[in-house]
């Protein structure tokens, strides 16, 4: 599926709005529909409004409004018609479809097997890619399951907007916005508002009316290029001299307290058929991309808490030397003031590029995308319903990654659901289950071998100066003078215990393991739980079912932790 940057303005009342991926839905029986001639003109005069020959037109491909609407697109010679379609053995009209179109067909008969309806469940995938609505429809409730009375509430419950044109009726135009609905929707209650056409619910068509709906955030990954200016270019060095030095203090911080990491099990290889899918290659590398980016910048986060911690401590010890070595002060000195400059351009570093937000939108922008590509091989989406929908730049940007990958397109017969679903369900629940086991055990270790060194430290100090007290009494009574490097090295322990305490101190509330390690245990309970639920899964509907589950509490979970990754203080030492 081409995609392109949306341009949201045009002369005339004509919106240009490119690569839009616009749904249709509309009632198949004649006495709805009315003047077919007065609604063929209405499907006209929307497309104009809202398609180029790069959008695409999903459609359930029923009789009535959508043949005919797939007939008005084709004759204007739009993008793709991408067909989505409730039954394997569907049979769709090629001549109506035309070349540049592409087709889905669902298991309806399964659907139905397990008490479901096959045209709701067409409803449903229809709209999980969908910008927009454009729905022939007569305002009124729906007489079976997977109507369009459907296809617009559950447009709206996902914040979809919809382009209405009233069946029976040529009065125009209408968008239908849902951001004007109440947070308790309920669809009875809309469709009296739909009736005294309520004001901002109920506006005229128009492209201004679009922009202000559709407006999109232009695909990105990772930070602008910077630009080549001398001062860029040193800062570039600064941090190509950071990569190979300071950025790696936490990475060696881990491996000598953490230990060894405990052995993770290989996540399940994607199937071929999955894996060969351009749409889910698009999601792939996007995710990579991101997931990379934010582990850099987690490296960077943390390695500099580290190092800014080990140096509170090696400076407090530099100044306390000289009372050892009394003539190595002006050297301890200016050891001092080199730490502190290079600490300090650290910190500045870290606050004026704001990391620590980086690290948390990038991690946030992975997360979600990762979810995106596992929701997109089962026809799910993030923003399943008005509970988890969410409204940030990082939803933003992974359904705009969603809308370049395209609907997954082939025939979702029990085999392909098999082999999809086990990889979805190892992605989102199993896999996770093994990273949150390796990540609360690594932490938990950090924490607690963190605080073992200090209790450790502090005895070794109240040891020290136990037996200084004792030497000091001996010597008194045998009327003897202590060295002078004895009472240095009780005034150097005394100095640097505390300030290995404060660091430590520091380095805990910066990185937060025993939060973490805290974390990690109660989502392997909440993934151990639906894990559990998920035995057999052998339907689309069941494996839908608990994918949006670990998707609704792993989108939970990575907004609390976002959010305290965003307000921890960054340590700044000495």
């Amino acid at each position: 599926m081409r995609f392109r940057a949306r341009e949201l303005t045009g002369p005339g009342g004509k919106a240009a709005v490119n690569g839009l991926v616009i749904a249709f839905a509309g009632h198949n029986r004649a006495e709805d529909l009315g003047d077919l001639a007065a609604l063929e003109r209405q499907v006209q005069t929307a497309f104009t409004l809202v398609a180029t020959d790069d959008s695409v037109l999903l459609t359930g491909l029923a009789e009535g409004a959508d043949t005919m609407a797939v007939s008005a697109w084709n004759e204007r010679g739009l993008g793709e018609v991408h067909a989505v379609l409730p039954y394997l053995d569907s049979a769709p009209p090629e001549a109506l479809l035309g070349k540049a179109s592409i087709t889905t067909y669902l298991d309806g008969g399964d659907a139905e097997a397990a008490g479901r309806s096959a045209h709701l469940m067409q409803t449903r995938w229809l709209l999980e890619d969908a910008d927009l609505l454009v729905a022939v429809w007569t305002g009124e409730n729906g007489r079976g399951a997977g109507g369009t009375a459907d296809a617009v509430r559950i447009a709206l419950e996902r914040g979809t907007p919809v382009l209405w044109i009233k069946a029976g009726k040529d009065d125009g135009l209408k968008l239908i916005s849902p951001g004007a609905l109440d947070a308790d929707f309920g669809f009875l209650e809309f469709l009296e508002q739909l009736e005294h056409e309520r004001p901002t619910l109920i506006i005229p068509a128009s492209a201004e009316a679009l922009a202000a709906l559709l407006n999109k955030p232009r695909l990105s990954i990772g930070d602008p290029e910077p630009s080549r200016s001398l001062s860029q270019l040193l800062l570039r060095l600064w941090e190509d001299l950071q990569d190979c030095t300071i950025w790696r203090a936490f990475a060696l911080y881990r491996r000598l307290m953490g230990g060894a990491r405990p052995m993770a099990h290989l996540p399940i290889v994607p199937p071929e058929s999955l894996a060969n899918e351009p749409g889910f290659q698009t999601l792939t590398r996007a995710y990579l991309s991101l997931d990379a980016r934010a582990s850099r910048l987690a490296a960077i986060h943390r390695s500099q808490q580290v190092f800014q911690a080990t140096v509170m401590i090696v400076a407090v010890a530099v100044g306390a030397a000289p009372a050892v070595w009394p003539g190595i002060k002006i050297y301890a000195v200016l050891i001092e003031l080199a730490l502190a400059l290079i600490t300090f351009l650290v910190w500045v570093s870290a606050v004026h590029s704001e990391r620590s937000r980086r690290w948390g939108e990038a991690r946030r922008q992975a997360e979600q995308l990762r979810l995106e590509r596992a929701a997109w091989a089962l026809g799910l989406s993030t923003r399943d319903d008005r509970s988890v929908a969410k409204t940030g730049l990082a939803a933003q940007l992974a359904r705009a990654w969603r809308r370049r990958a395209g609907a997954p397109t082939g025939r979702f017969d029990r085999e392909r659901v098999q082999a999809w679903g086990g990889w979805v369900l190892d992605d989102l629940i199993y896999g996770q289950l093994e990273y949150h086991r390796v990540q609360g055990h690594i932490n938990h270790r950090l924490a607690h071998r963190g605080h073992a060194i200090e209790n450790v430290v502090f005895w070794l100090l109240v040891a020290l100066l136990v037996g200084f007290v004792a030497a000091y009494v001996v010597a008194h009574r045998l009327h003897v003078e202590l060295p002078h490097w004895v009472g240095g090295v009780v005034i150097l322990a005394g100095a640097v215990t505390p300030a290995f305490g404060a660091a430590s101190l520091a380095l805990d509330a910066a990185l937060a393991f025993s939060d973490q390690a805290r974390r990690s245990d109660t989502m392997r309970h909440s993934l151990q739980a639906i894990a559990e639920s998920a035995q057999p899964r052998a339907t689309l509907a069941t494996m839908q079912r608990a994918a949006r589950t670990a998707i609704g509490l792993q989108l939970s979970q990575e907004d609390g932790w976002v959010d305290e990754a965003a307000h921890r203080h960054v340590v700044r030492g000495g």
